[in-house]
């Protein structure tokens, strides 16, 4: 960073001119460190001085004003595309979804029917088992994924307190 400053020794004390506010504060924090390097390579006790040059301080400054007062060009922003038609899924007009109770005159089911299994611990739940009844709570909100047809895949995060 102050590679190319200037820097002048004189009775002891080294005079470094930097370019702006920033560099000098950068220097001062470190300068403790730089005078204890110099006694350790032969300068004895040293002095630093840091110096704004008046100069580059002024050039960079100048560079930042140009900066700041060029023209500002608005760009008109372009429309969004149309969207683009979907496919819908076929489904025939005669078409009846299943009933989602199937046992209306029991107040025990909610969706579907009666489970007559006897529920497994999750902990012996095999790969190779496909239909399988568990009691288990759901320990998260669920993940719940849409696909192009419109069919919702569910994730849920089960545990029996065996496994989960």
């Amino acid at each position: 960073m102050f590679k190319e400053n200037n820097i002048n020794l004189q009775d002891n004390t080294f005079t470094i001119e930097v370019a702006n506010l920033a560099e000098k504060m950068k220097l001062n924090g470190i300068s403790d460190l730089l005078k204890t390097h110099l006694k350790k390579y032969g300068y004895g006790e040293t002095n630093i001085n840091i110096e704004i040059n008046e100069e580059l301080n002024n050039e960079i400054q100048e560079e930042i004003n140009k900066e700041i007062n060029k023209e500002v060009v608005y760009v008109e922003p372009t429309p969004p595309e149309e969207p683009k038609e979907e496919k819908k899924r076929f489904i025939p007009k005669d078409y009846k979804r299943p009933p989602l109770i199937v046992e209306k005159d029991n107040p025990n089911v909610v969706i579907g029917r009666t489970i007559e299994d006897k529920p497994i611990r999750m902990d012996q739940i095999a790969t190779e088992q496909n239909n399988i009844t568990i009691e288990a709570y759901i320990y998260a909100d669920p993940d719940i994924i849409e696909t192009k047809t419109d069919l919702k895949i569910i994730t849920l995060k089960l545990t029996d307190n065996t496994d989960s």
